[in-house]
């Protein structure tokens, strides 16, 4: 994954989240299951291109790569992200929350 420049996907969580953590940016064409959730938070956060579509035509996807391409903001935001994802360690995240509810049952 760190060697490509954009990531076409049927917006999978993970293929995603993969991307994301690399600083890749995305287009993401998919309508099922969760993956129509995952393209538009790939839109929302700017680190891509939500073609709402399940099968989008050649020209349509031609149209969002030259746009990632030529509009830097997008590669910004999938680095920006990636720094995110980074800031966090978290198995130790996890545990602690983890924790925190055992130790509010506990006392319930």
């Amino acid at each position: 994954m760190p060697e490509i420049d954009l990531l076409i996907t049927n917006g999978g969580y993970g293929t995603v989240n993969m991307a994301i953590f690399h600083g890749i940016p995305i287009i993401s064409a998919g309508l099922t299951e969760d993956k129509e959730e995952v393209s538009a938070h790939v839109q929302w956060s700017g680190a891509g291109i939500d073609l709402r579509a399940n099968h989008a035509t050649p020209e349509t996807i031609r149209h969002a790569v030259d746009e990632i391409f030529t509009q830097p903001a997008y590669r910004e935001h999938a680095q920006q992200l990636s720094l995110e994802f980074a800031s966090h360690d978290v198995k130790a995240e996890l545990l602690s929350l983890i924790e925190e509810c055992v130790s509010e049952t506990v006392r319930a």
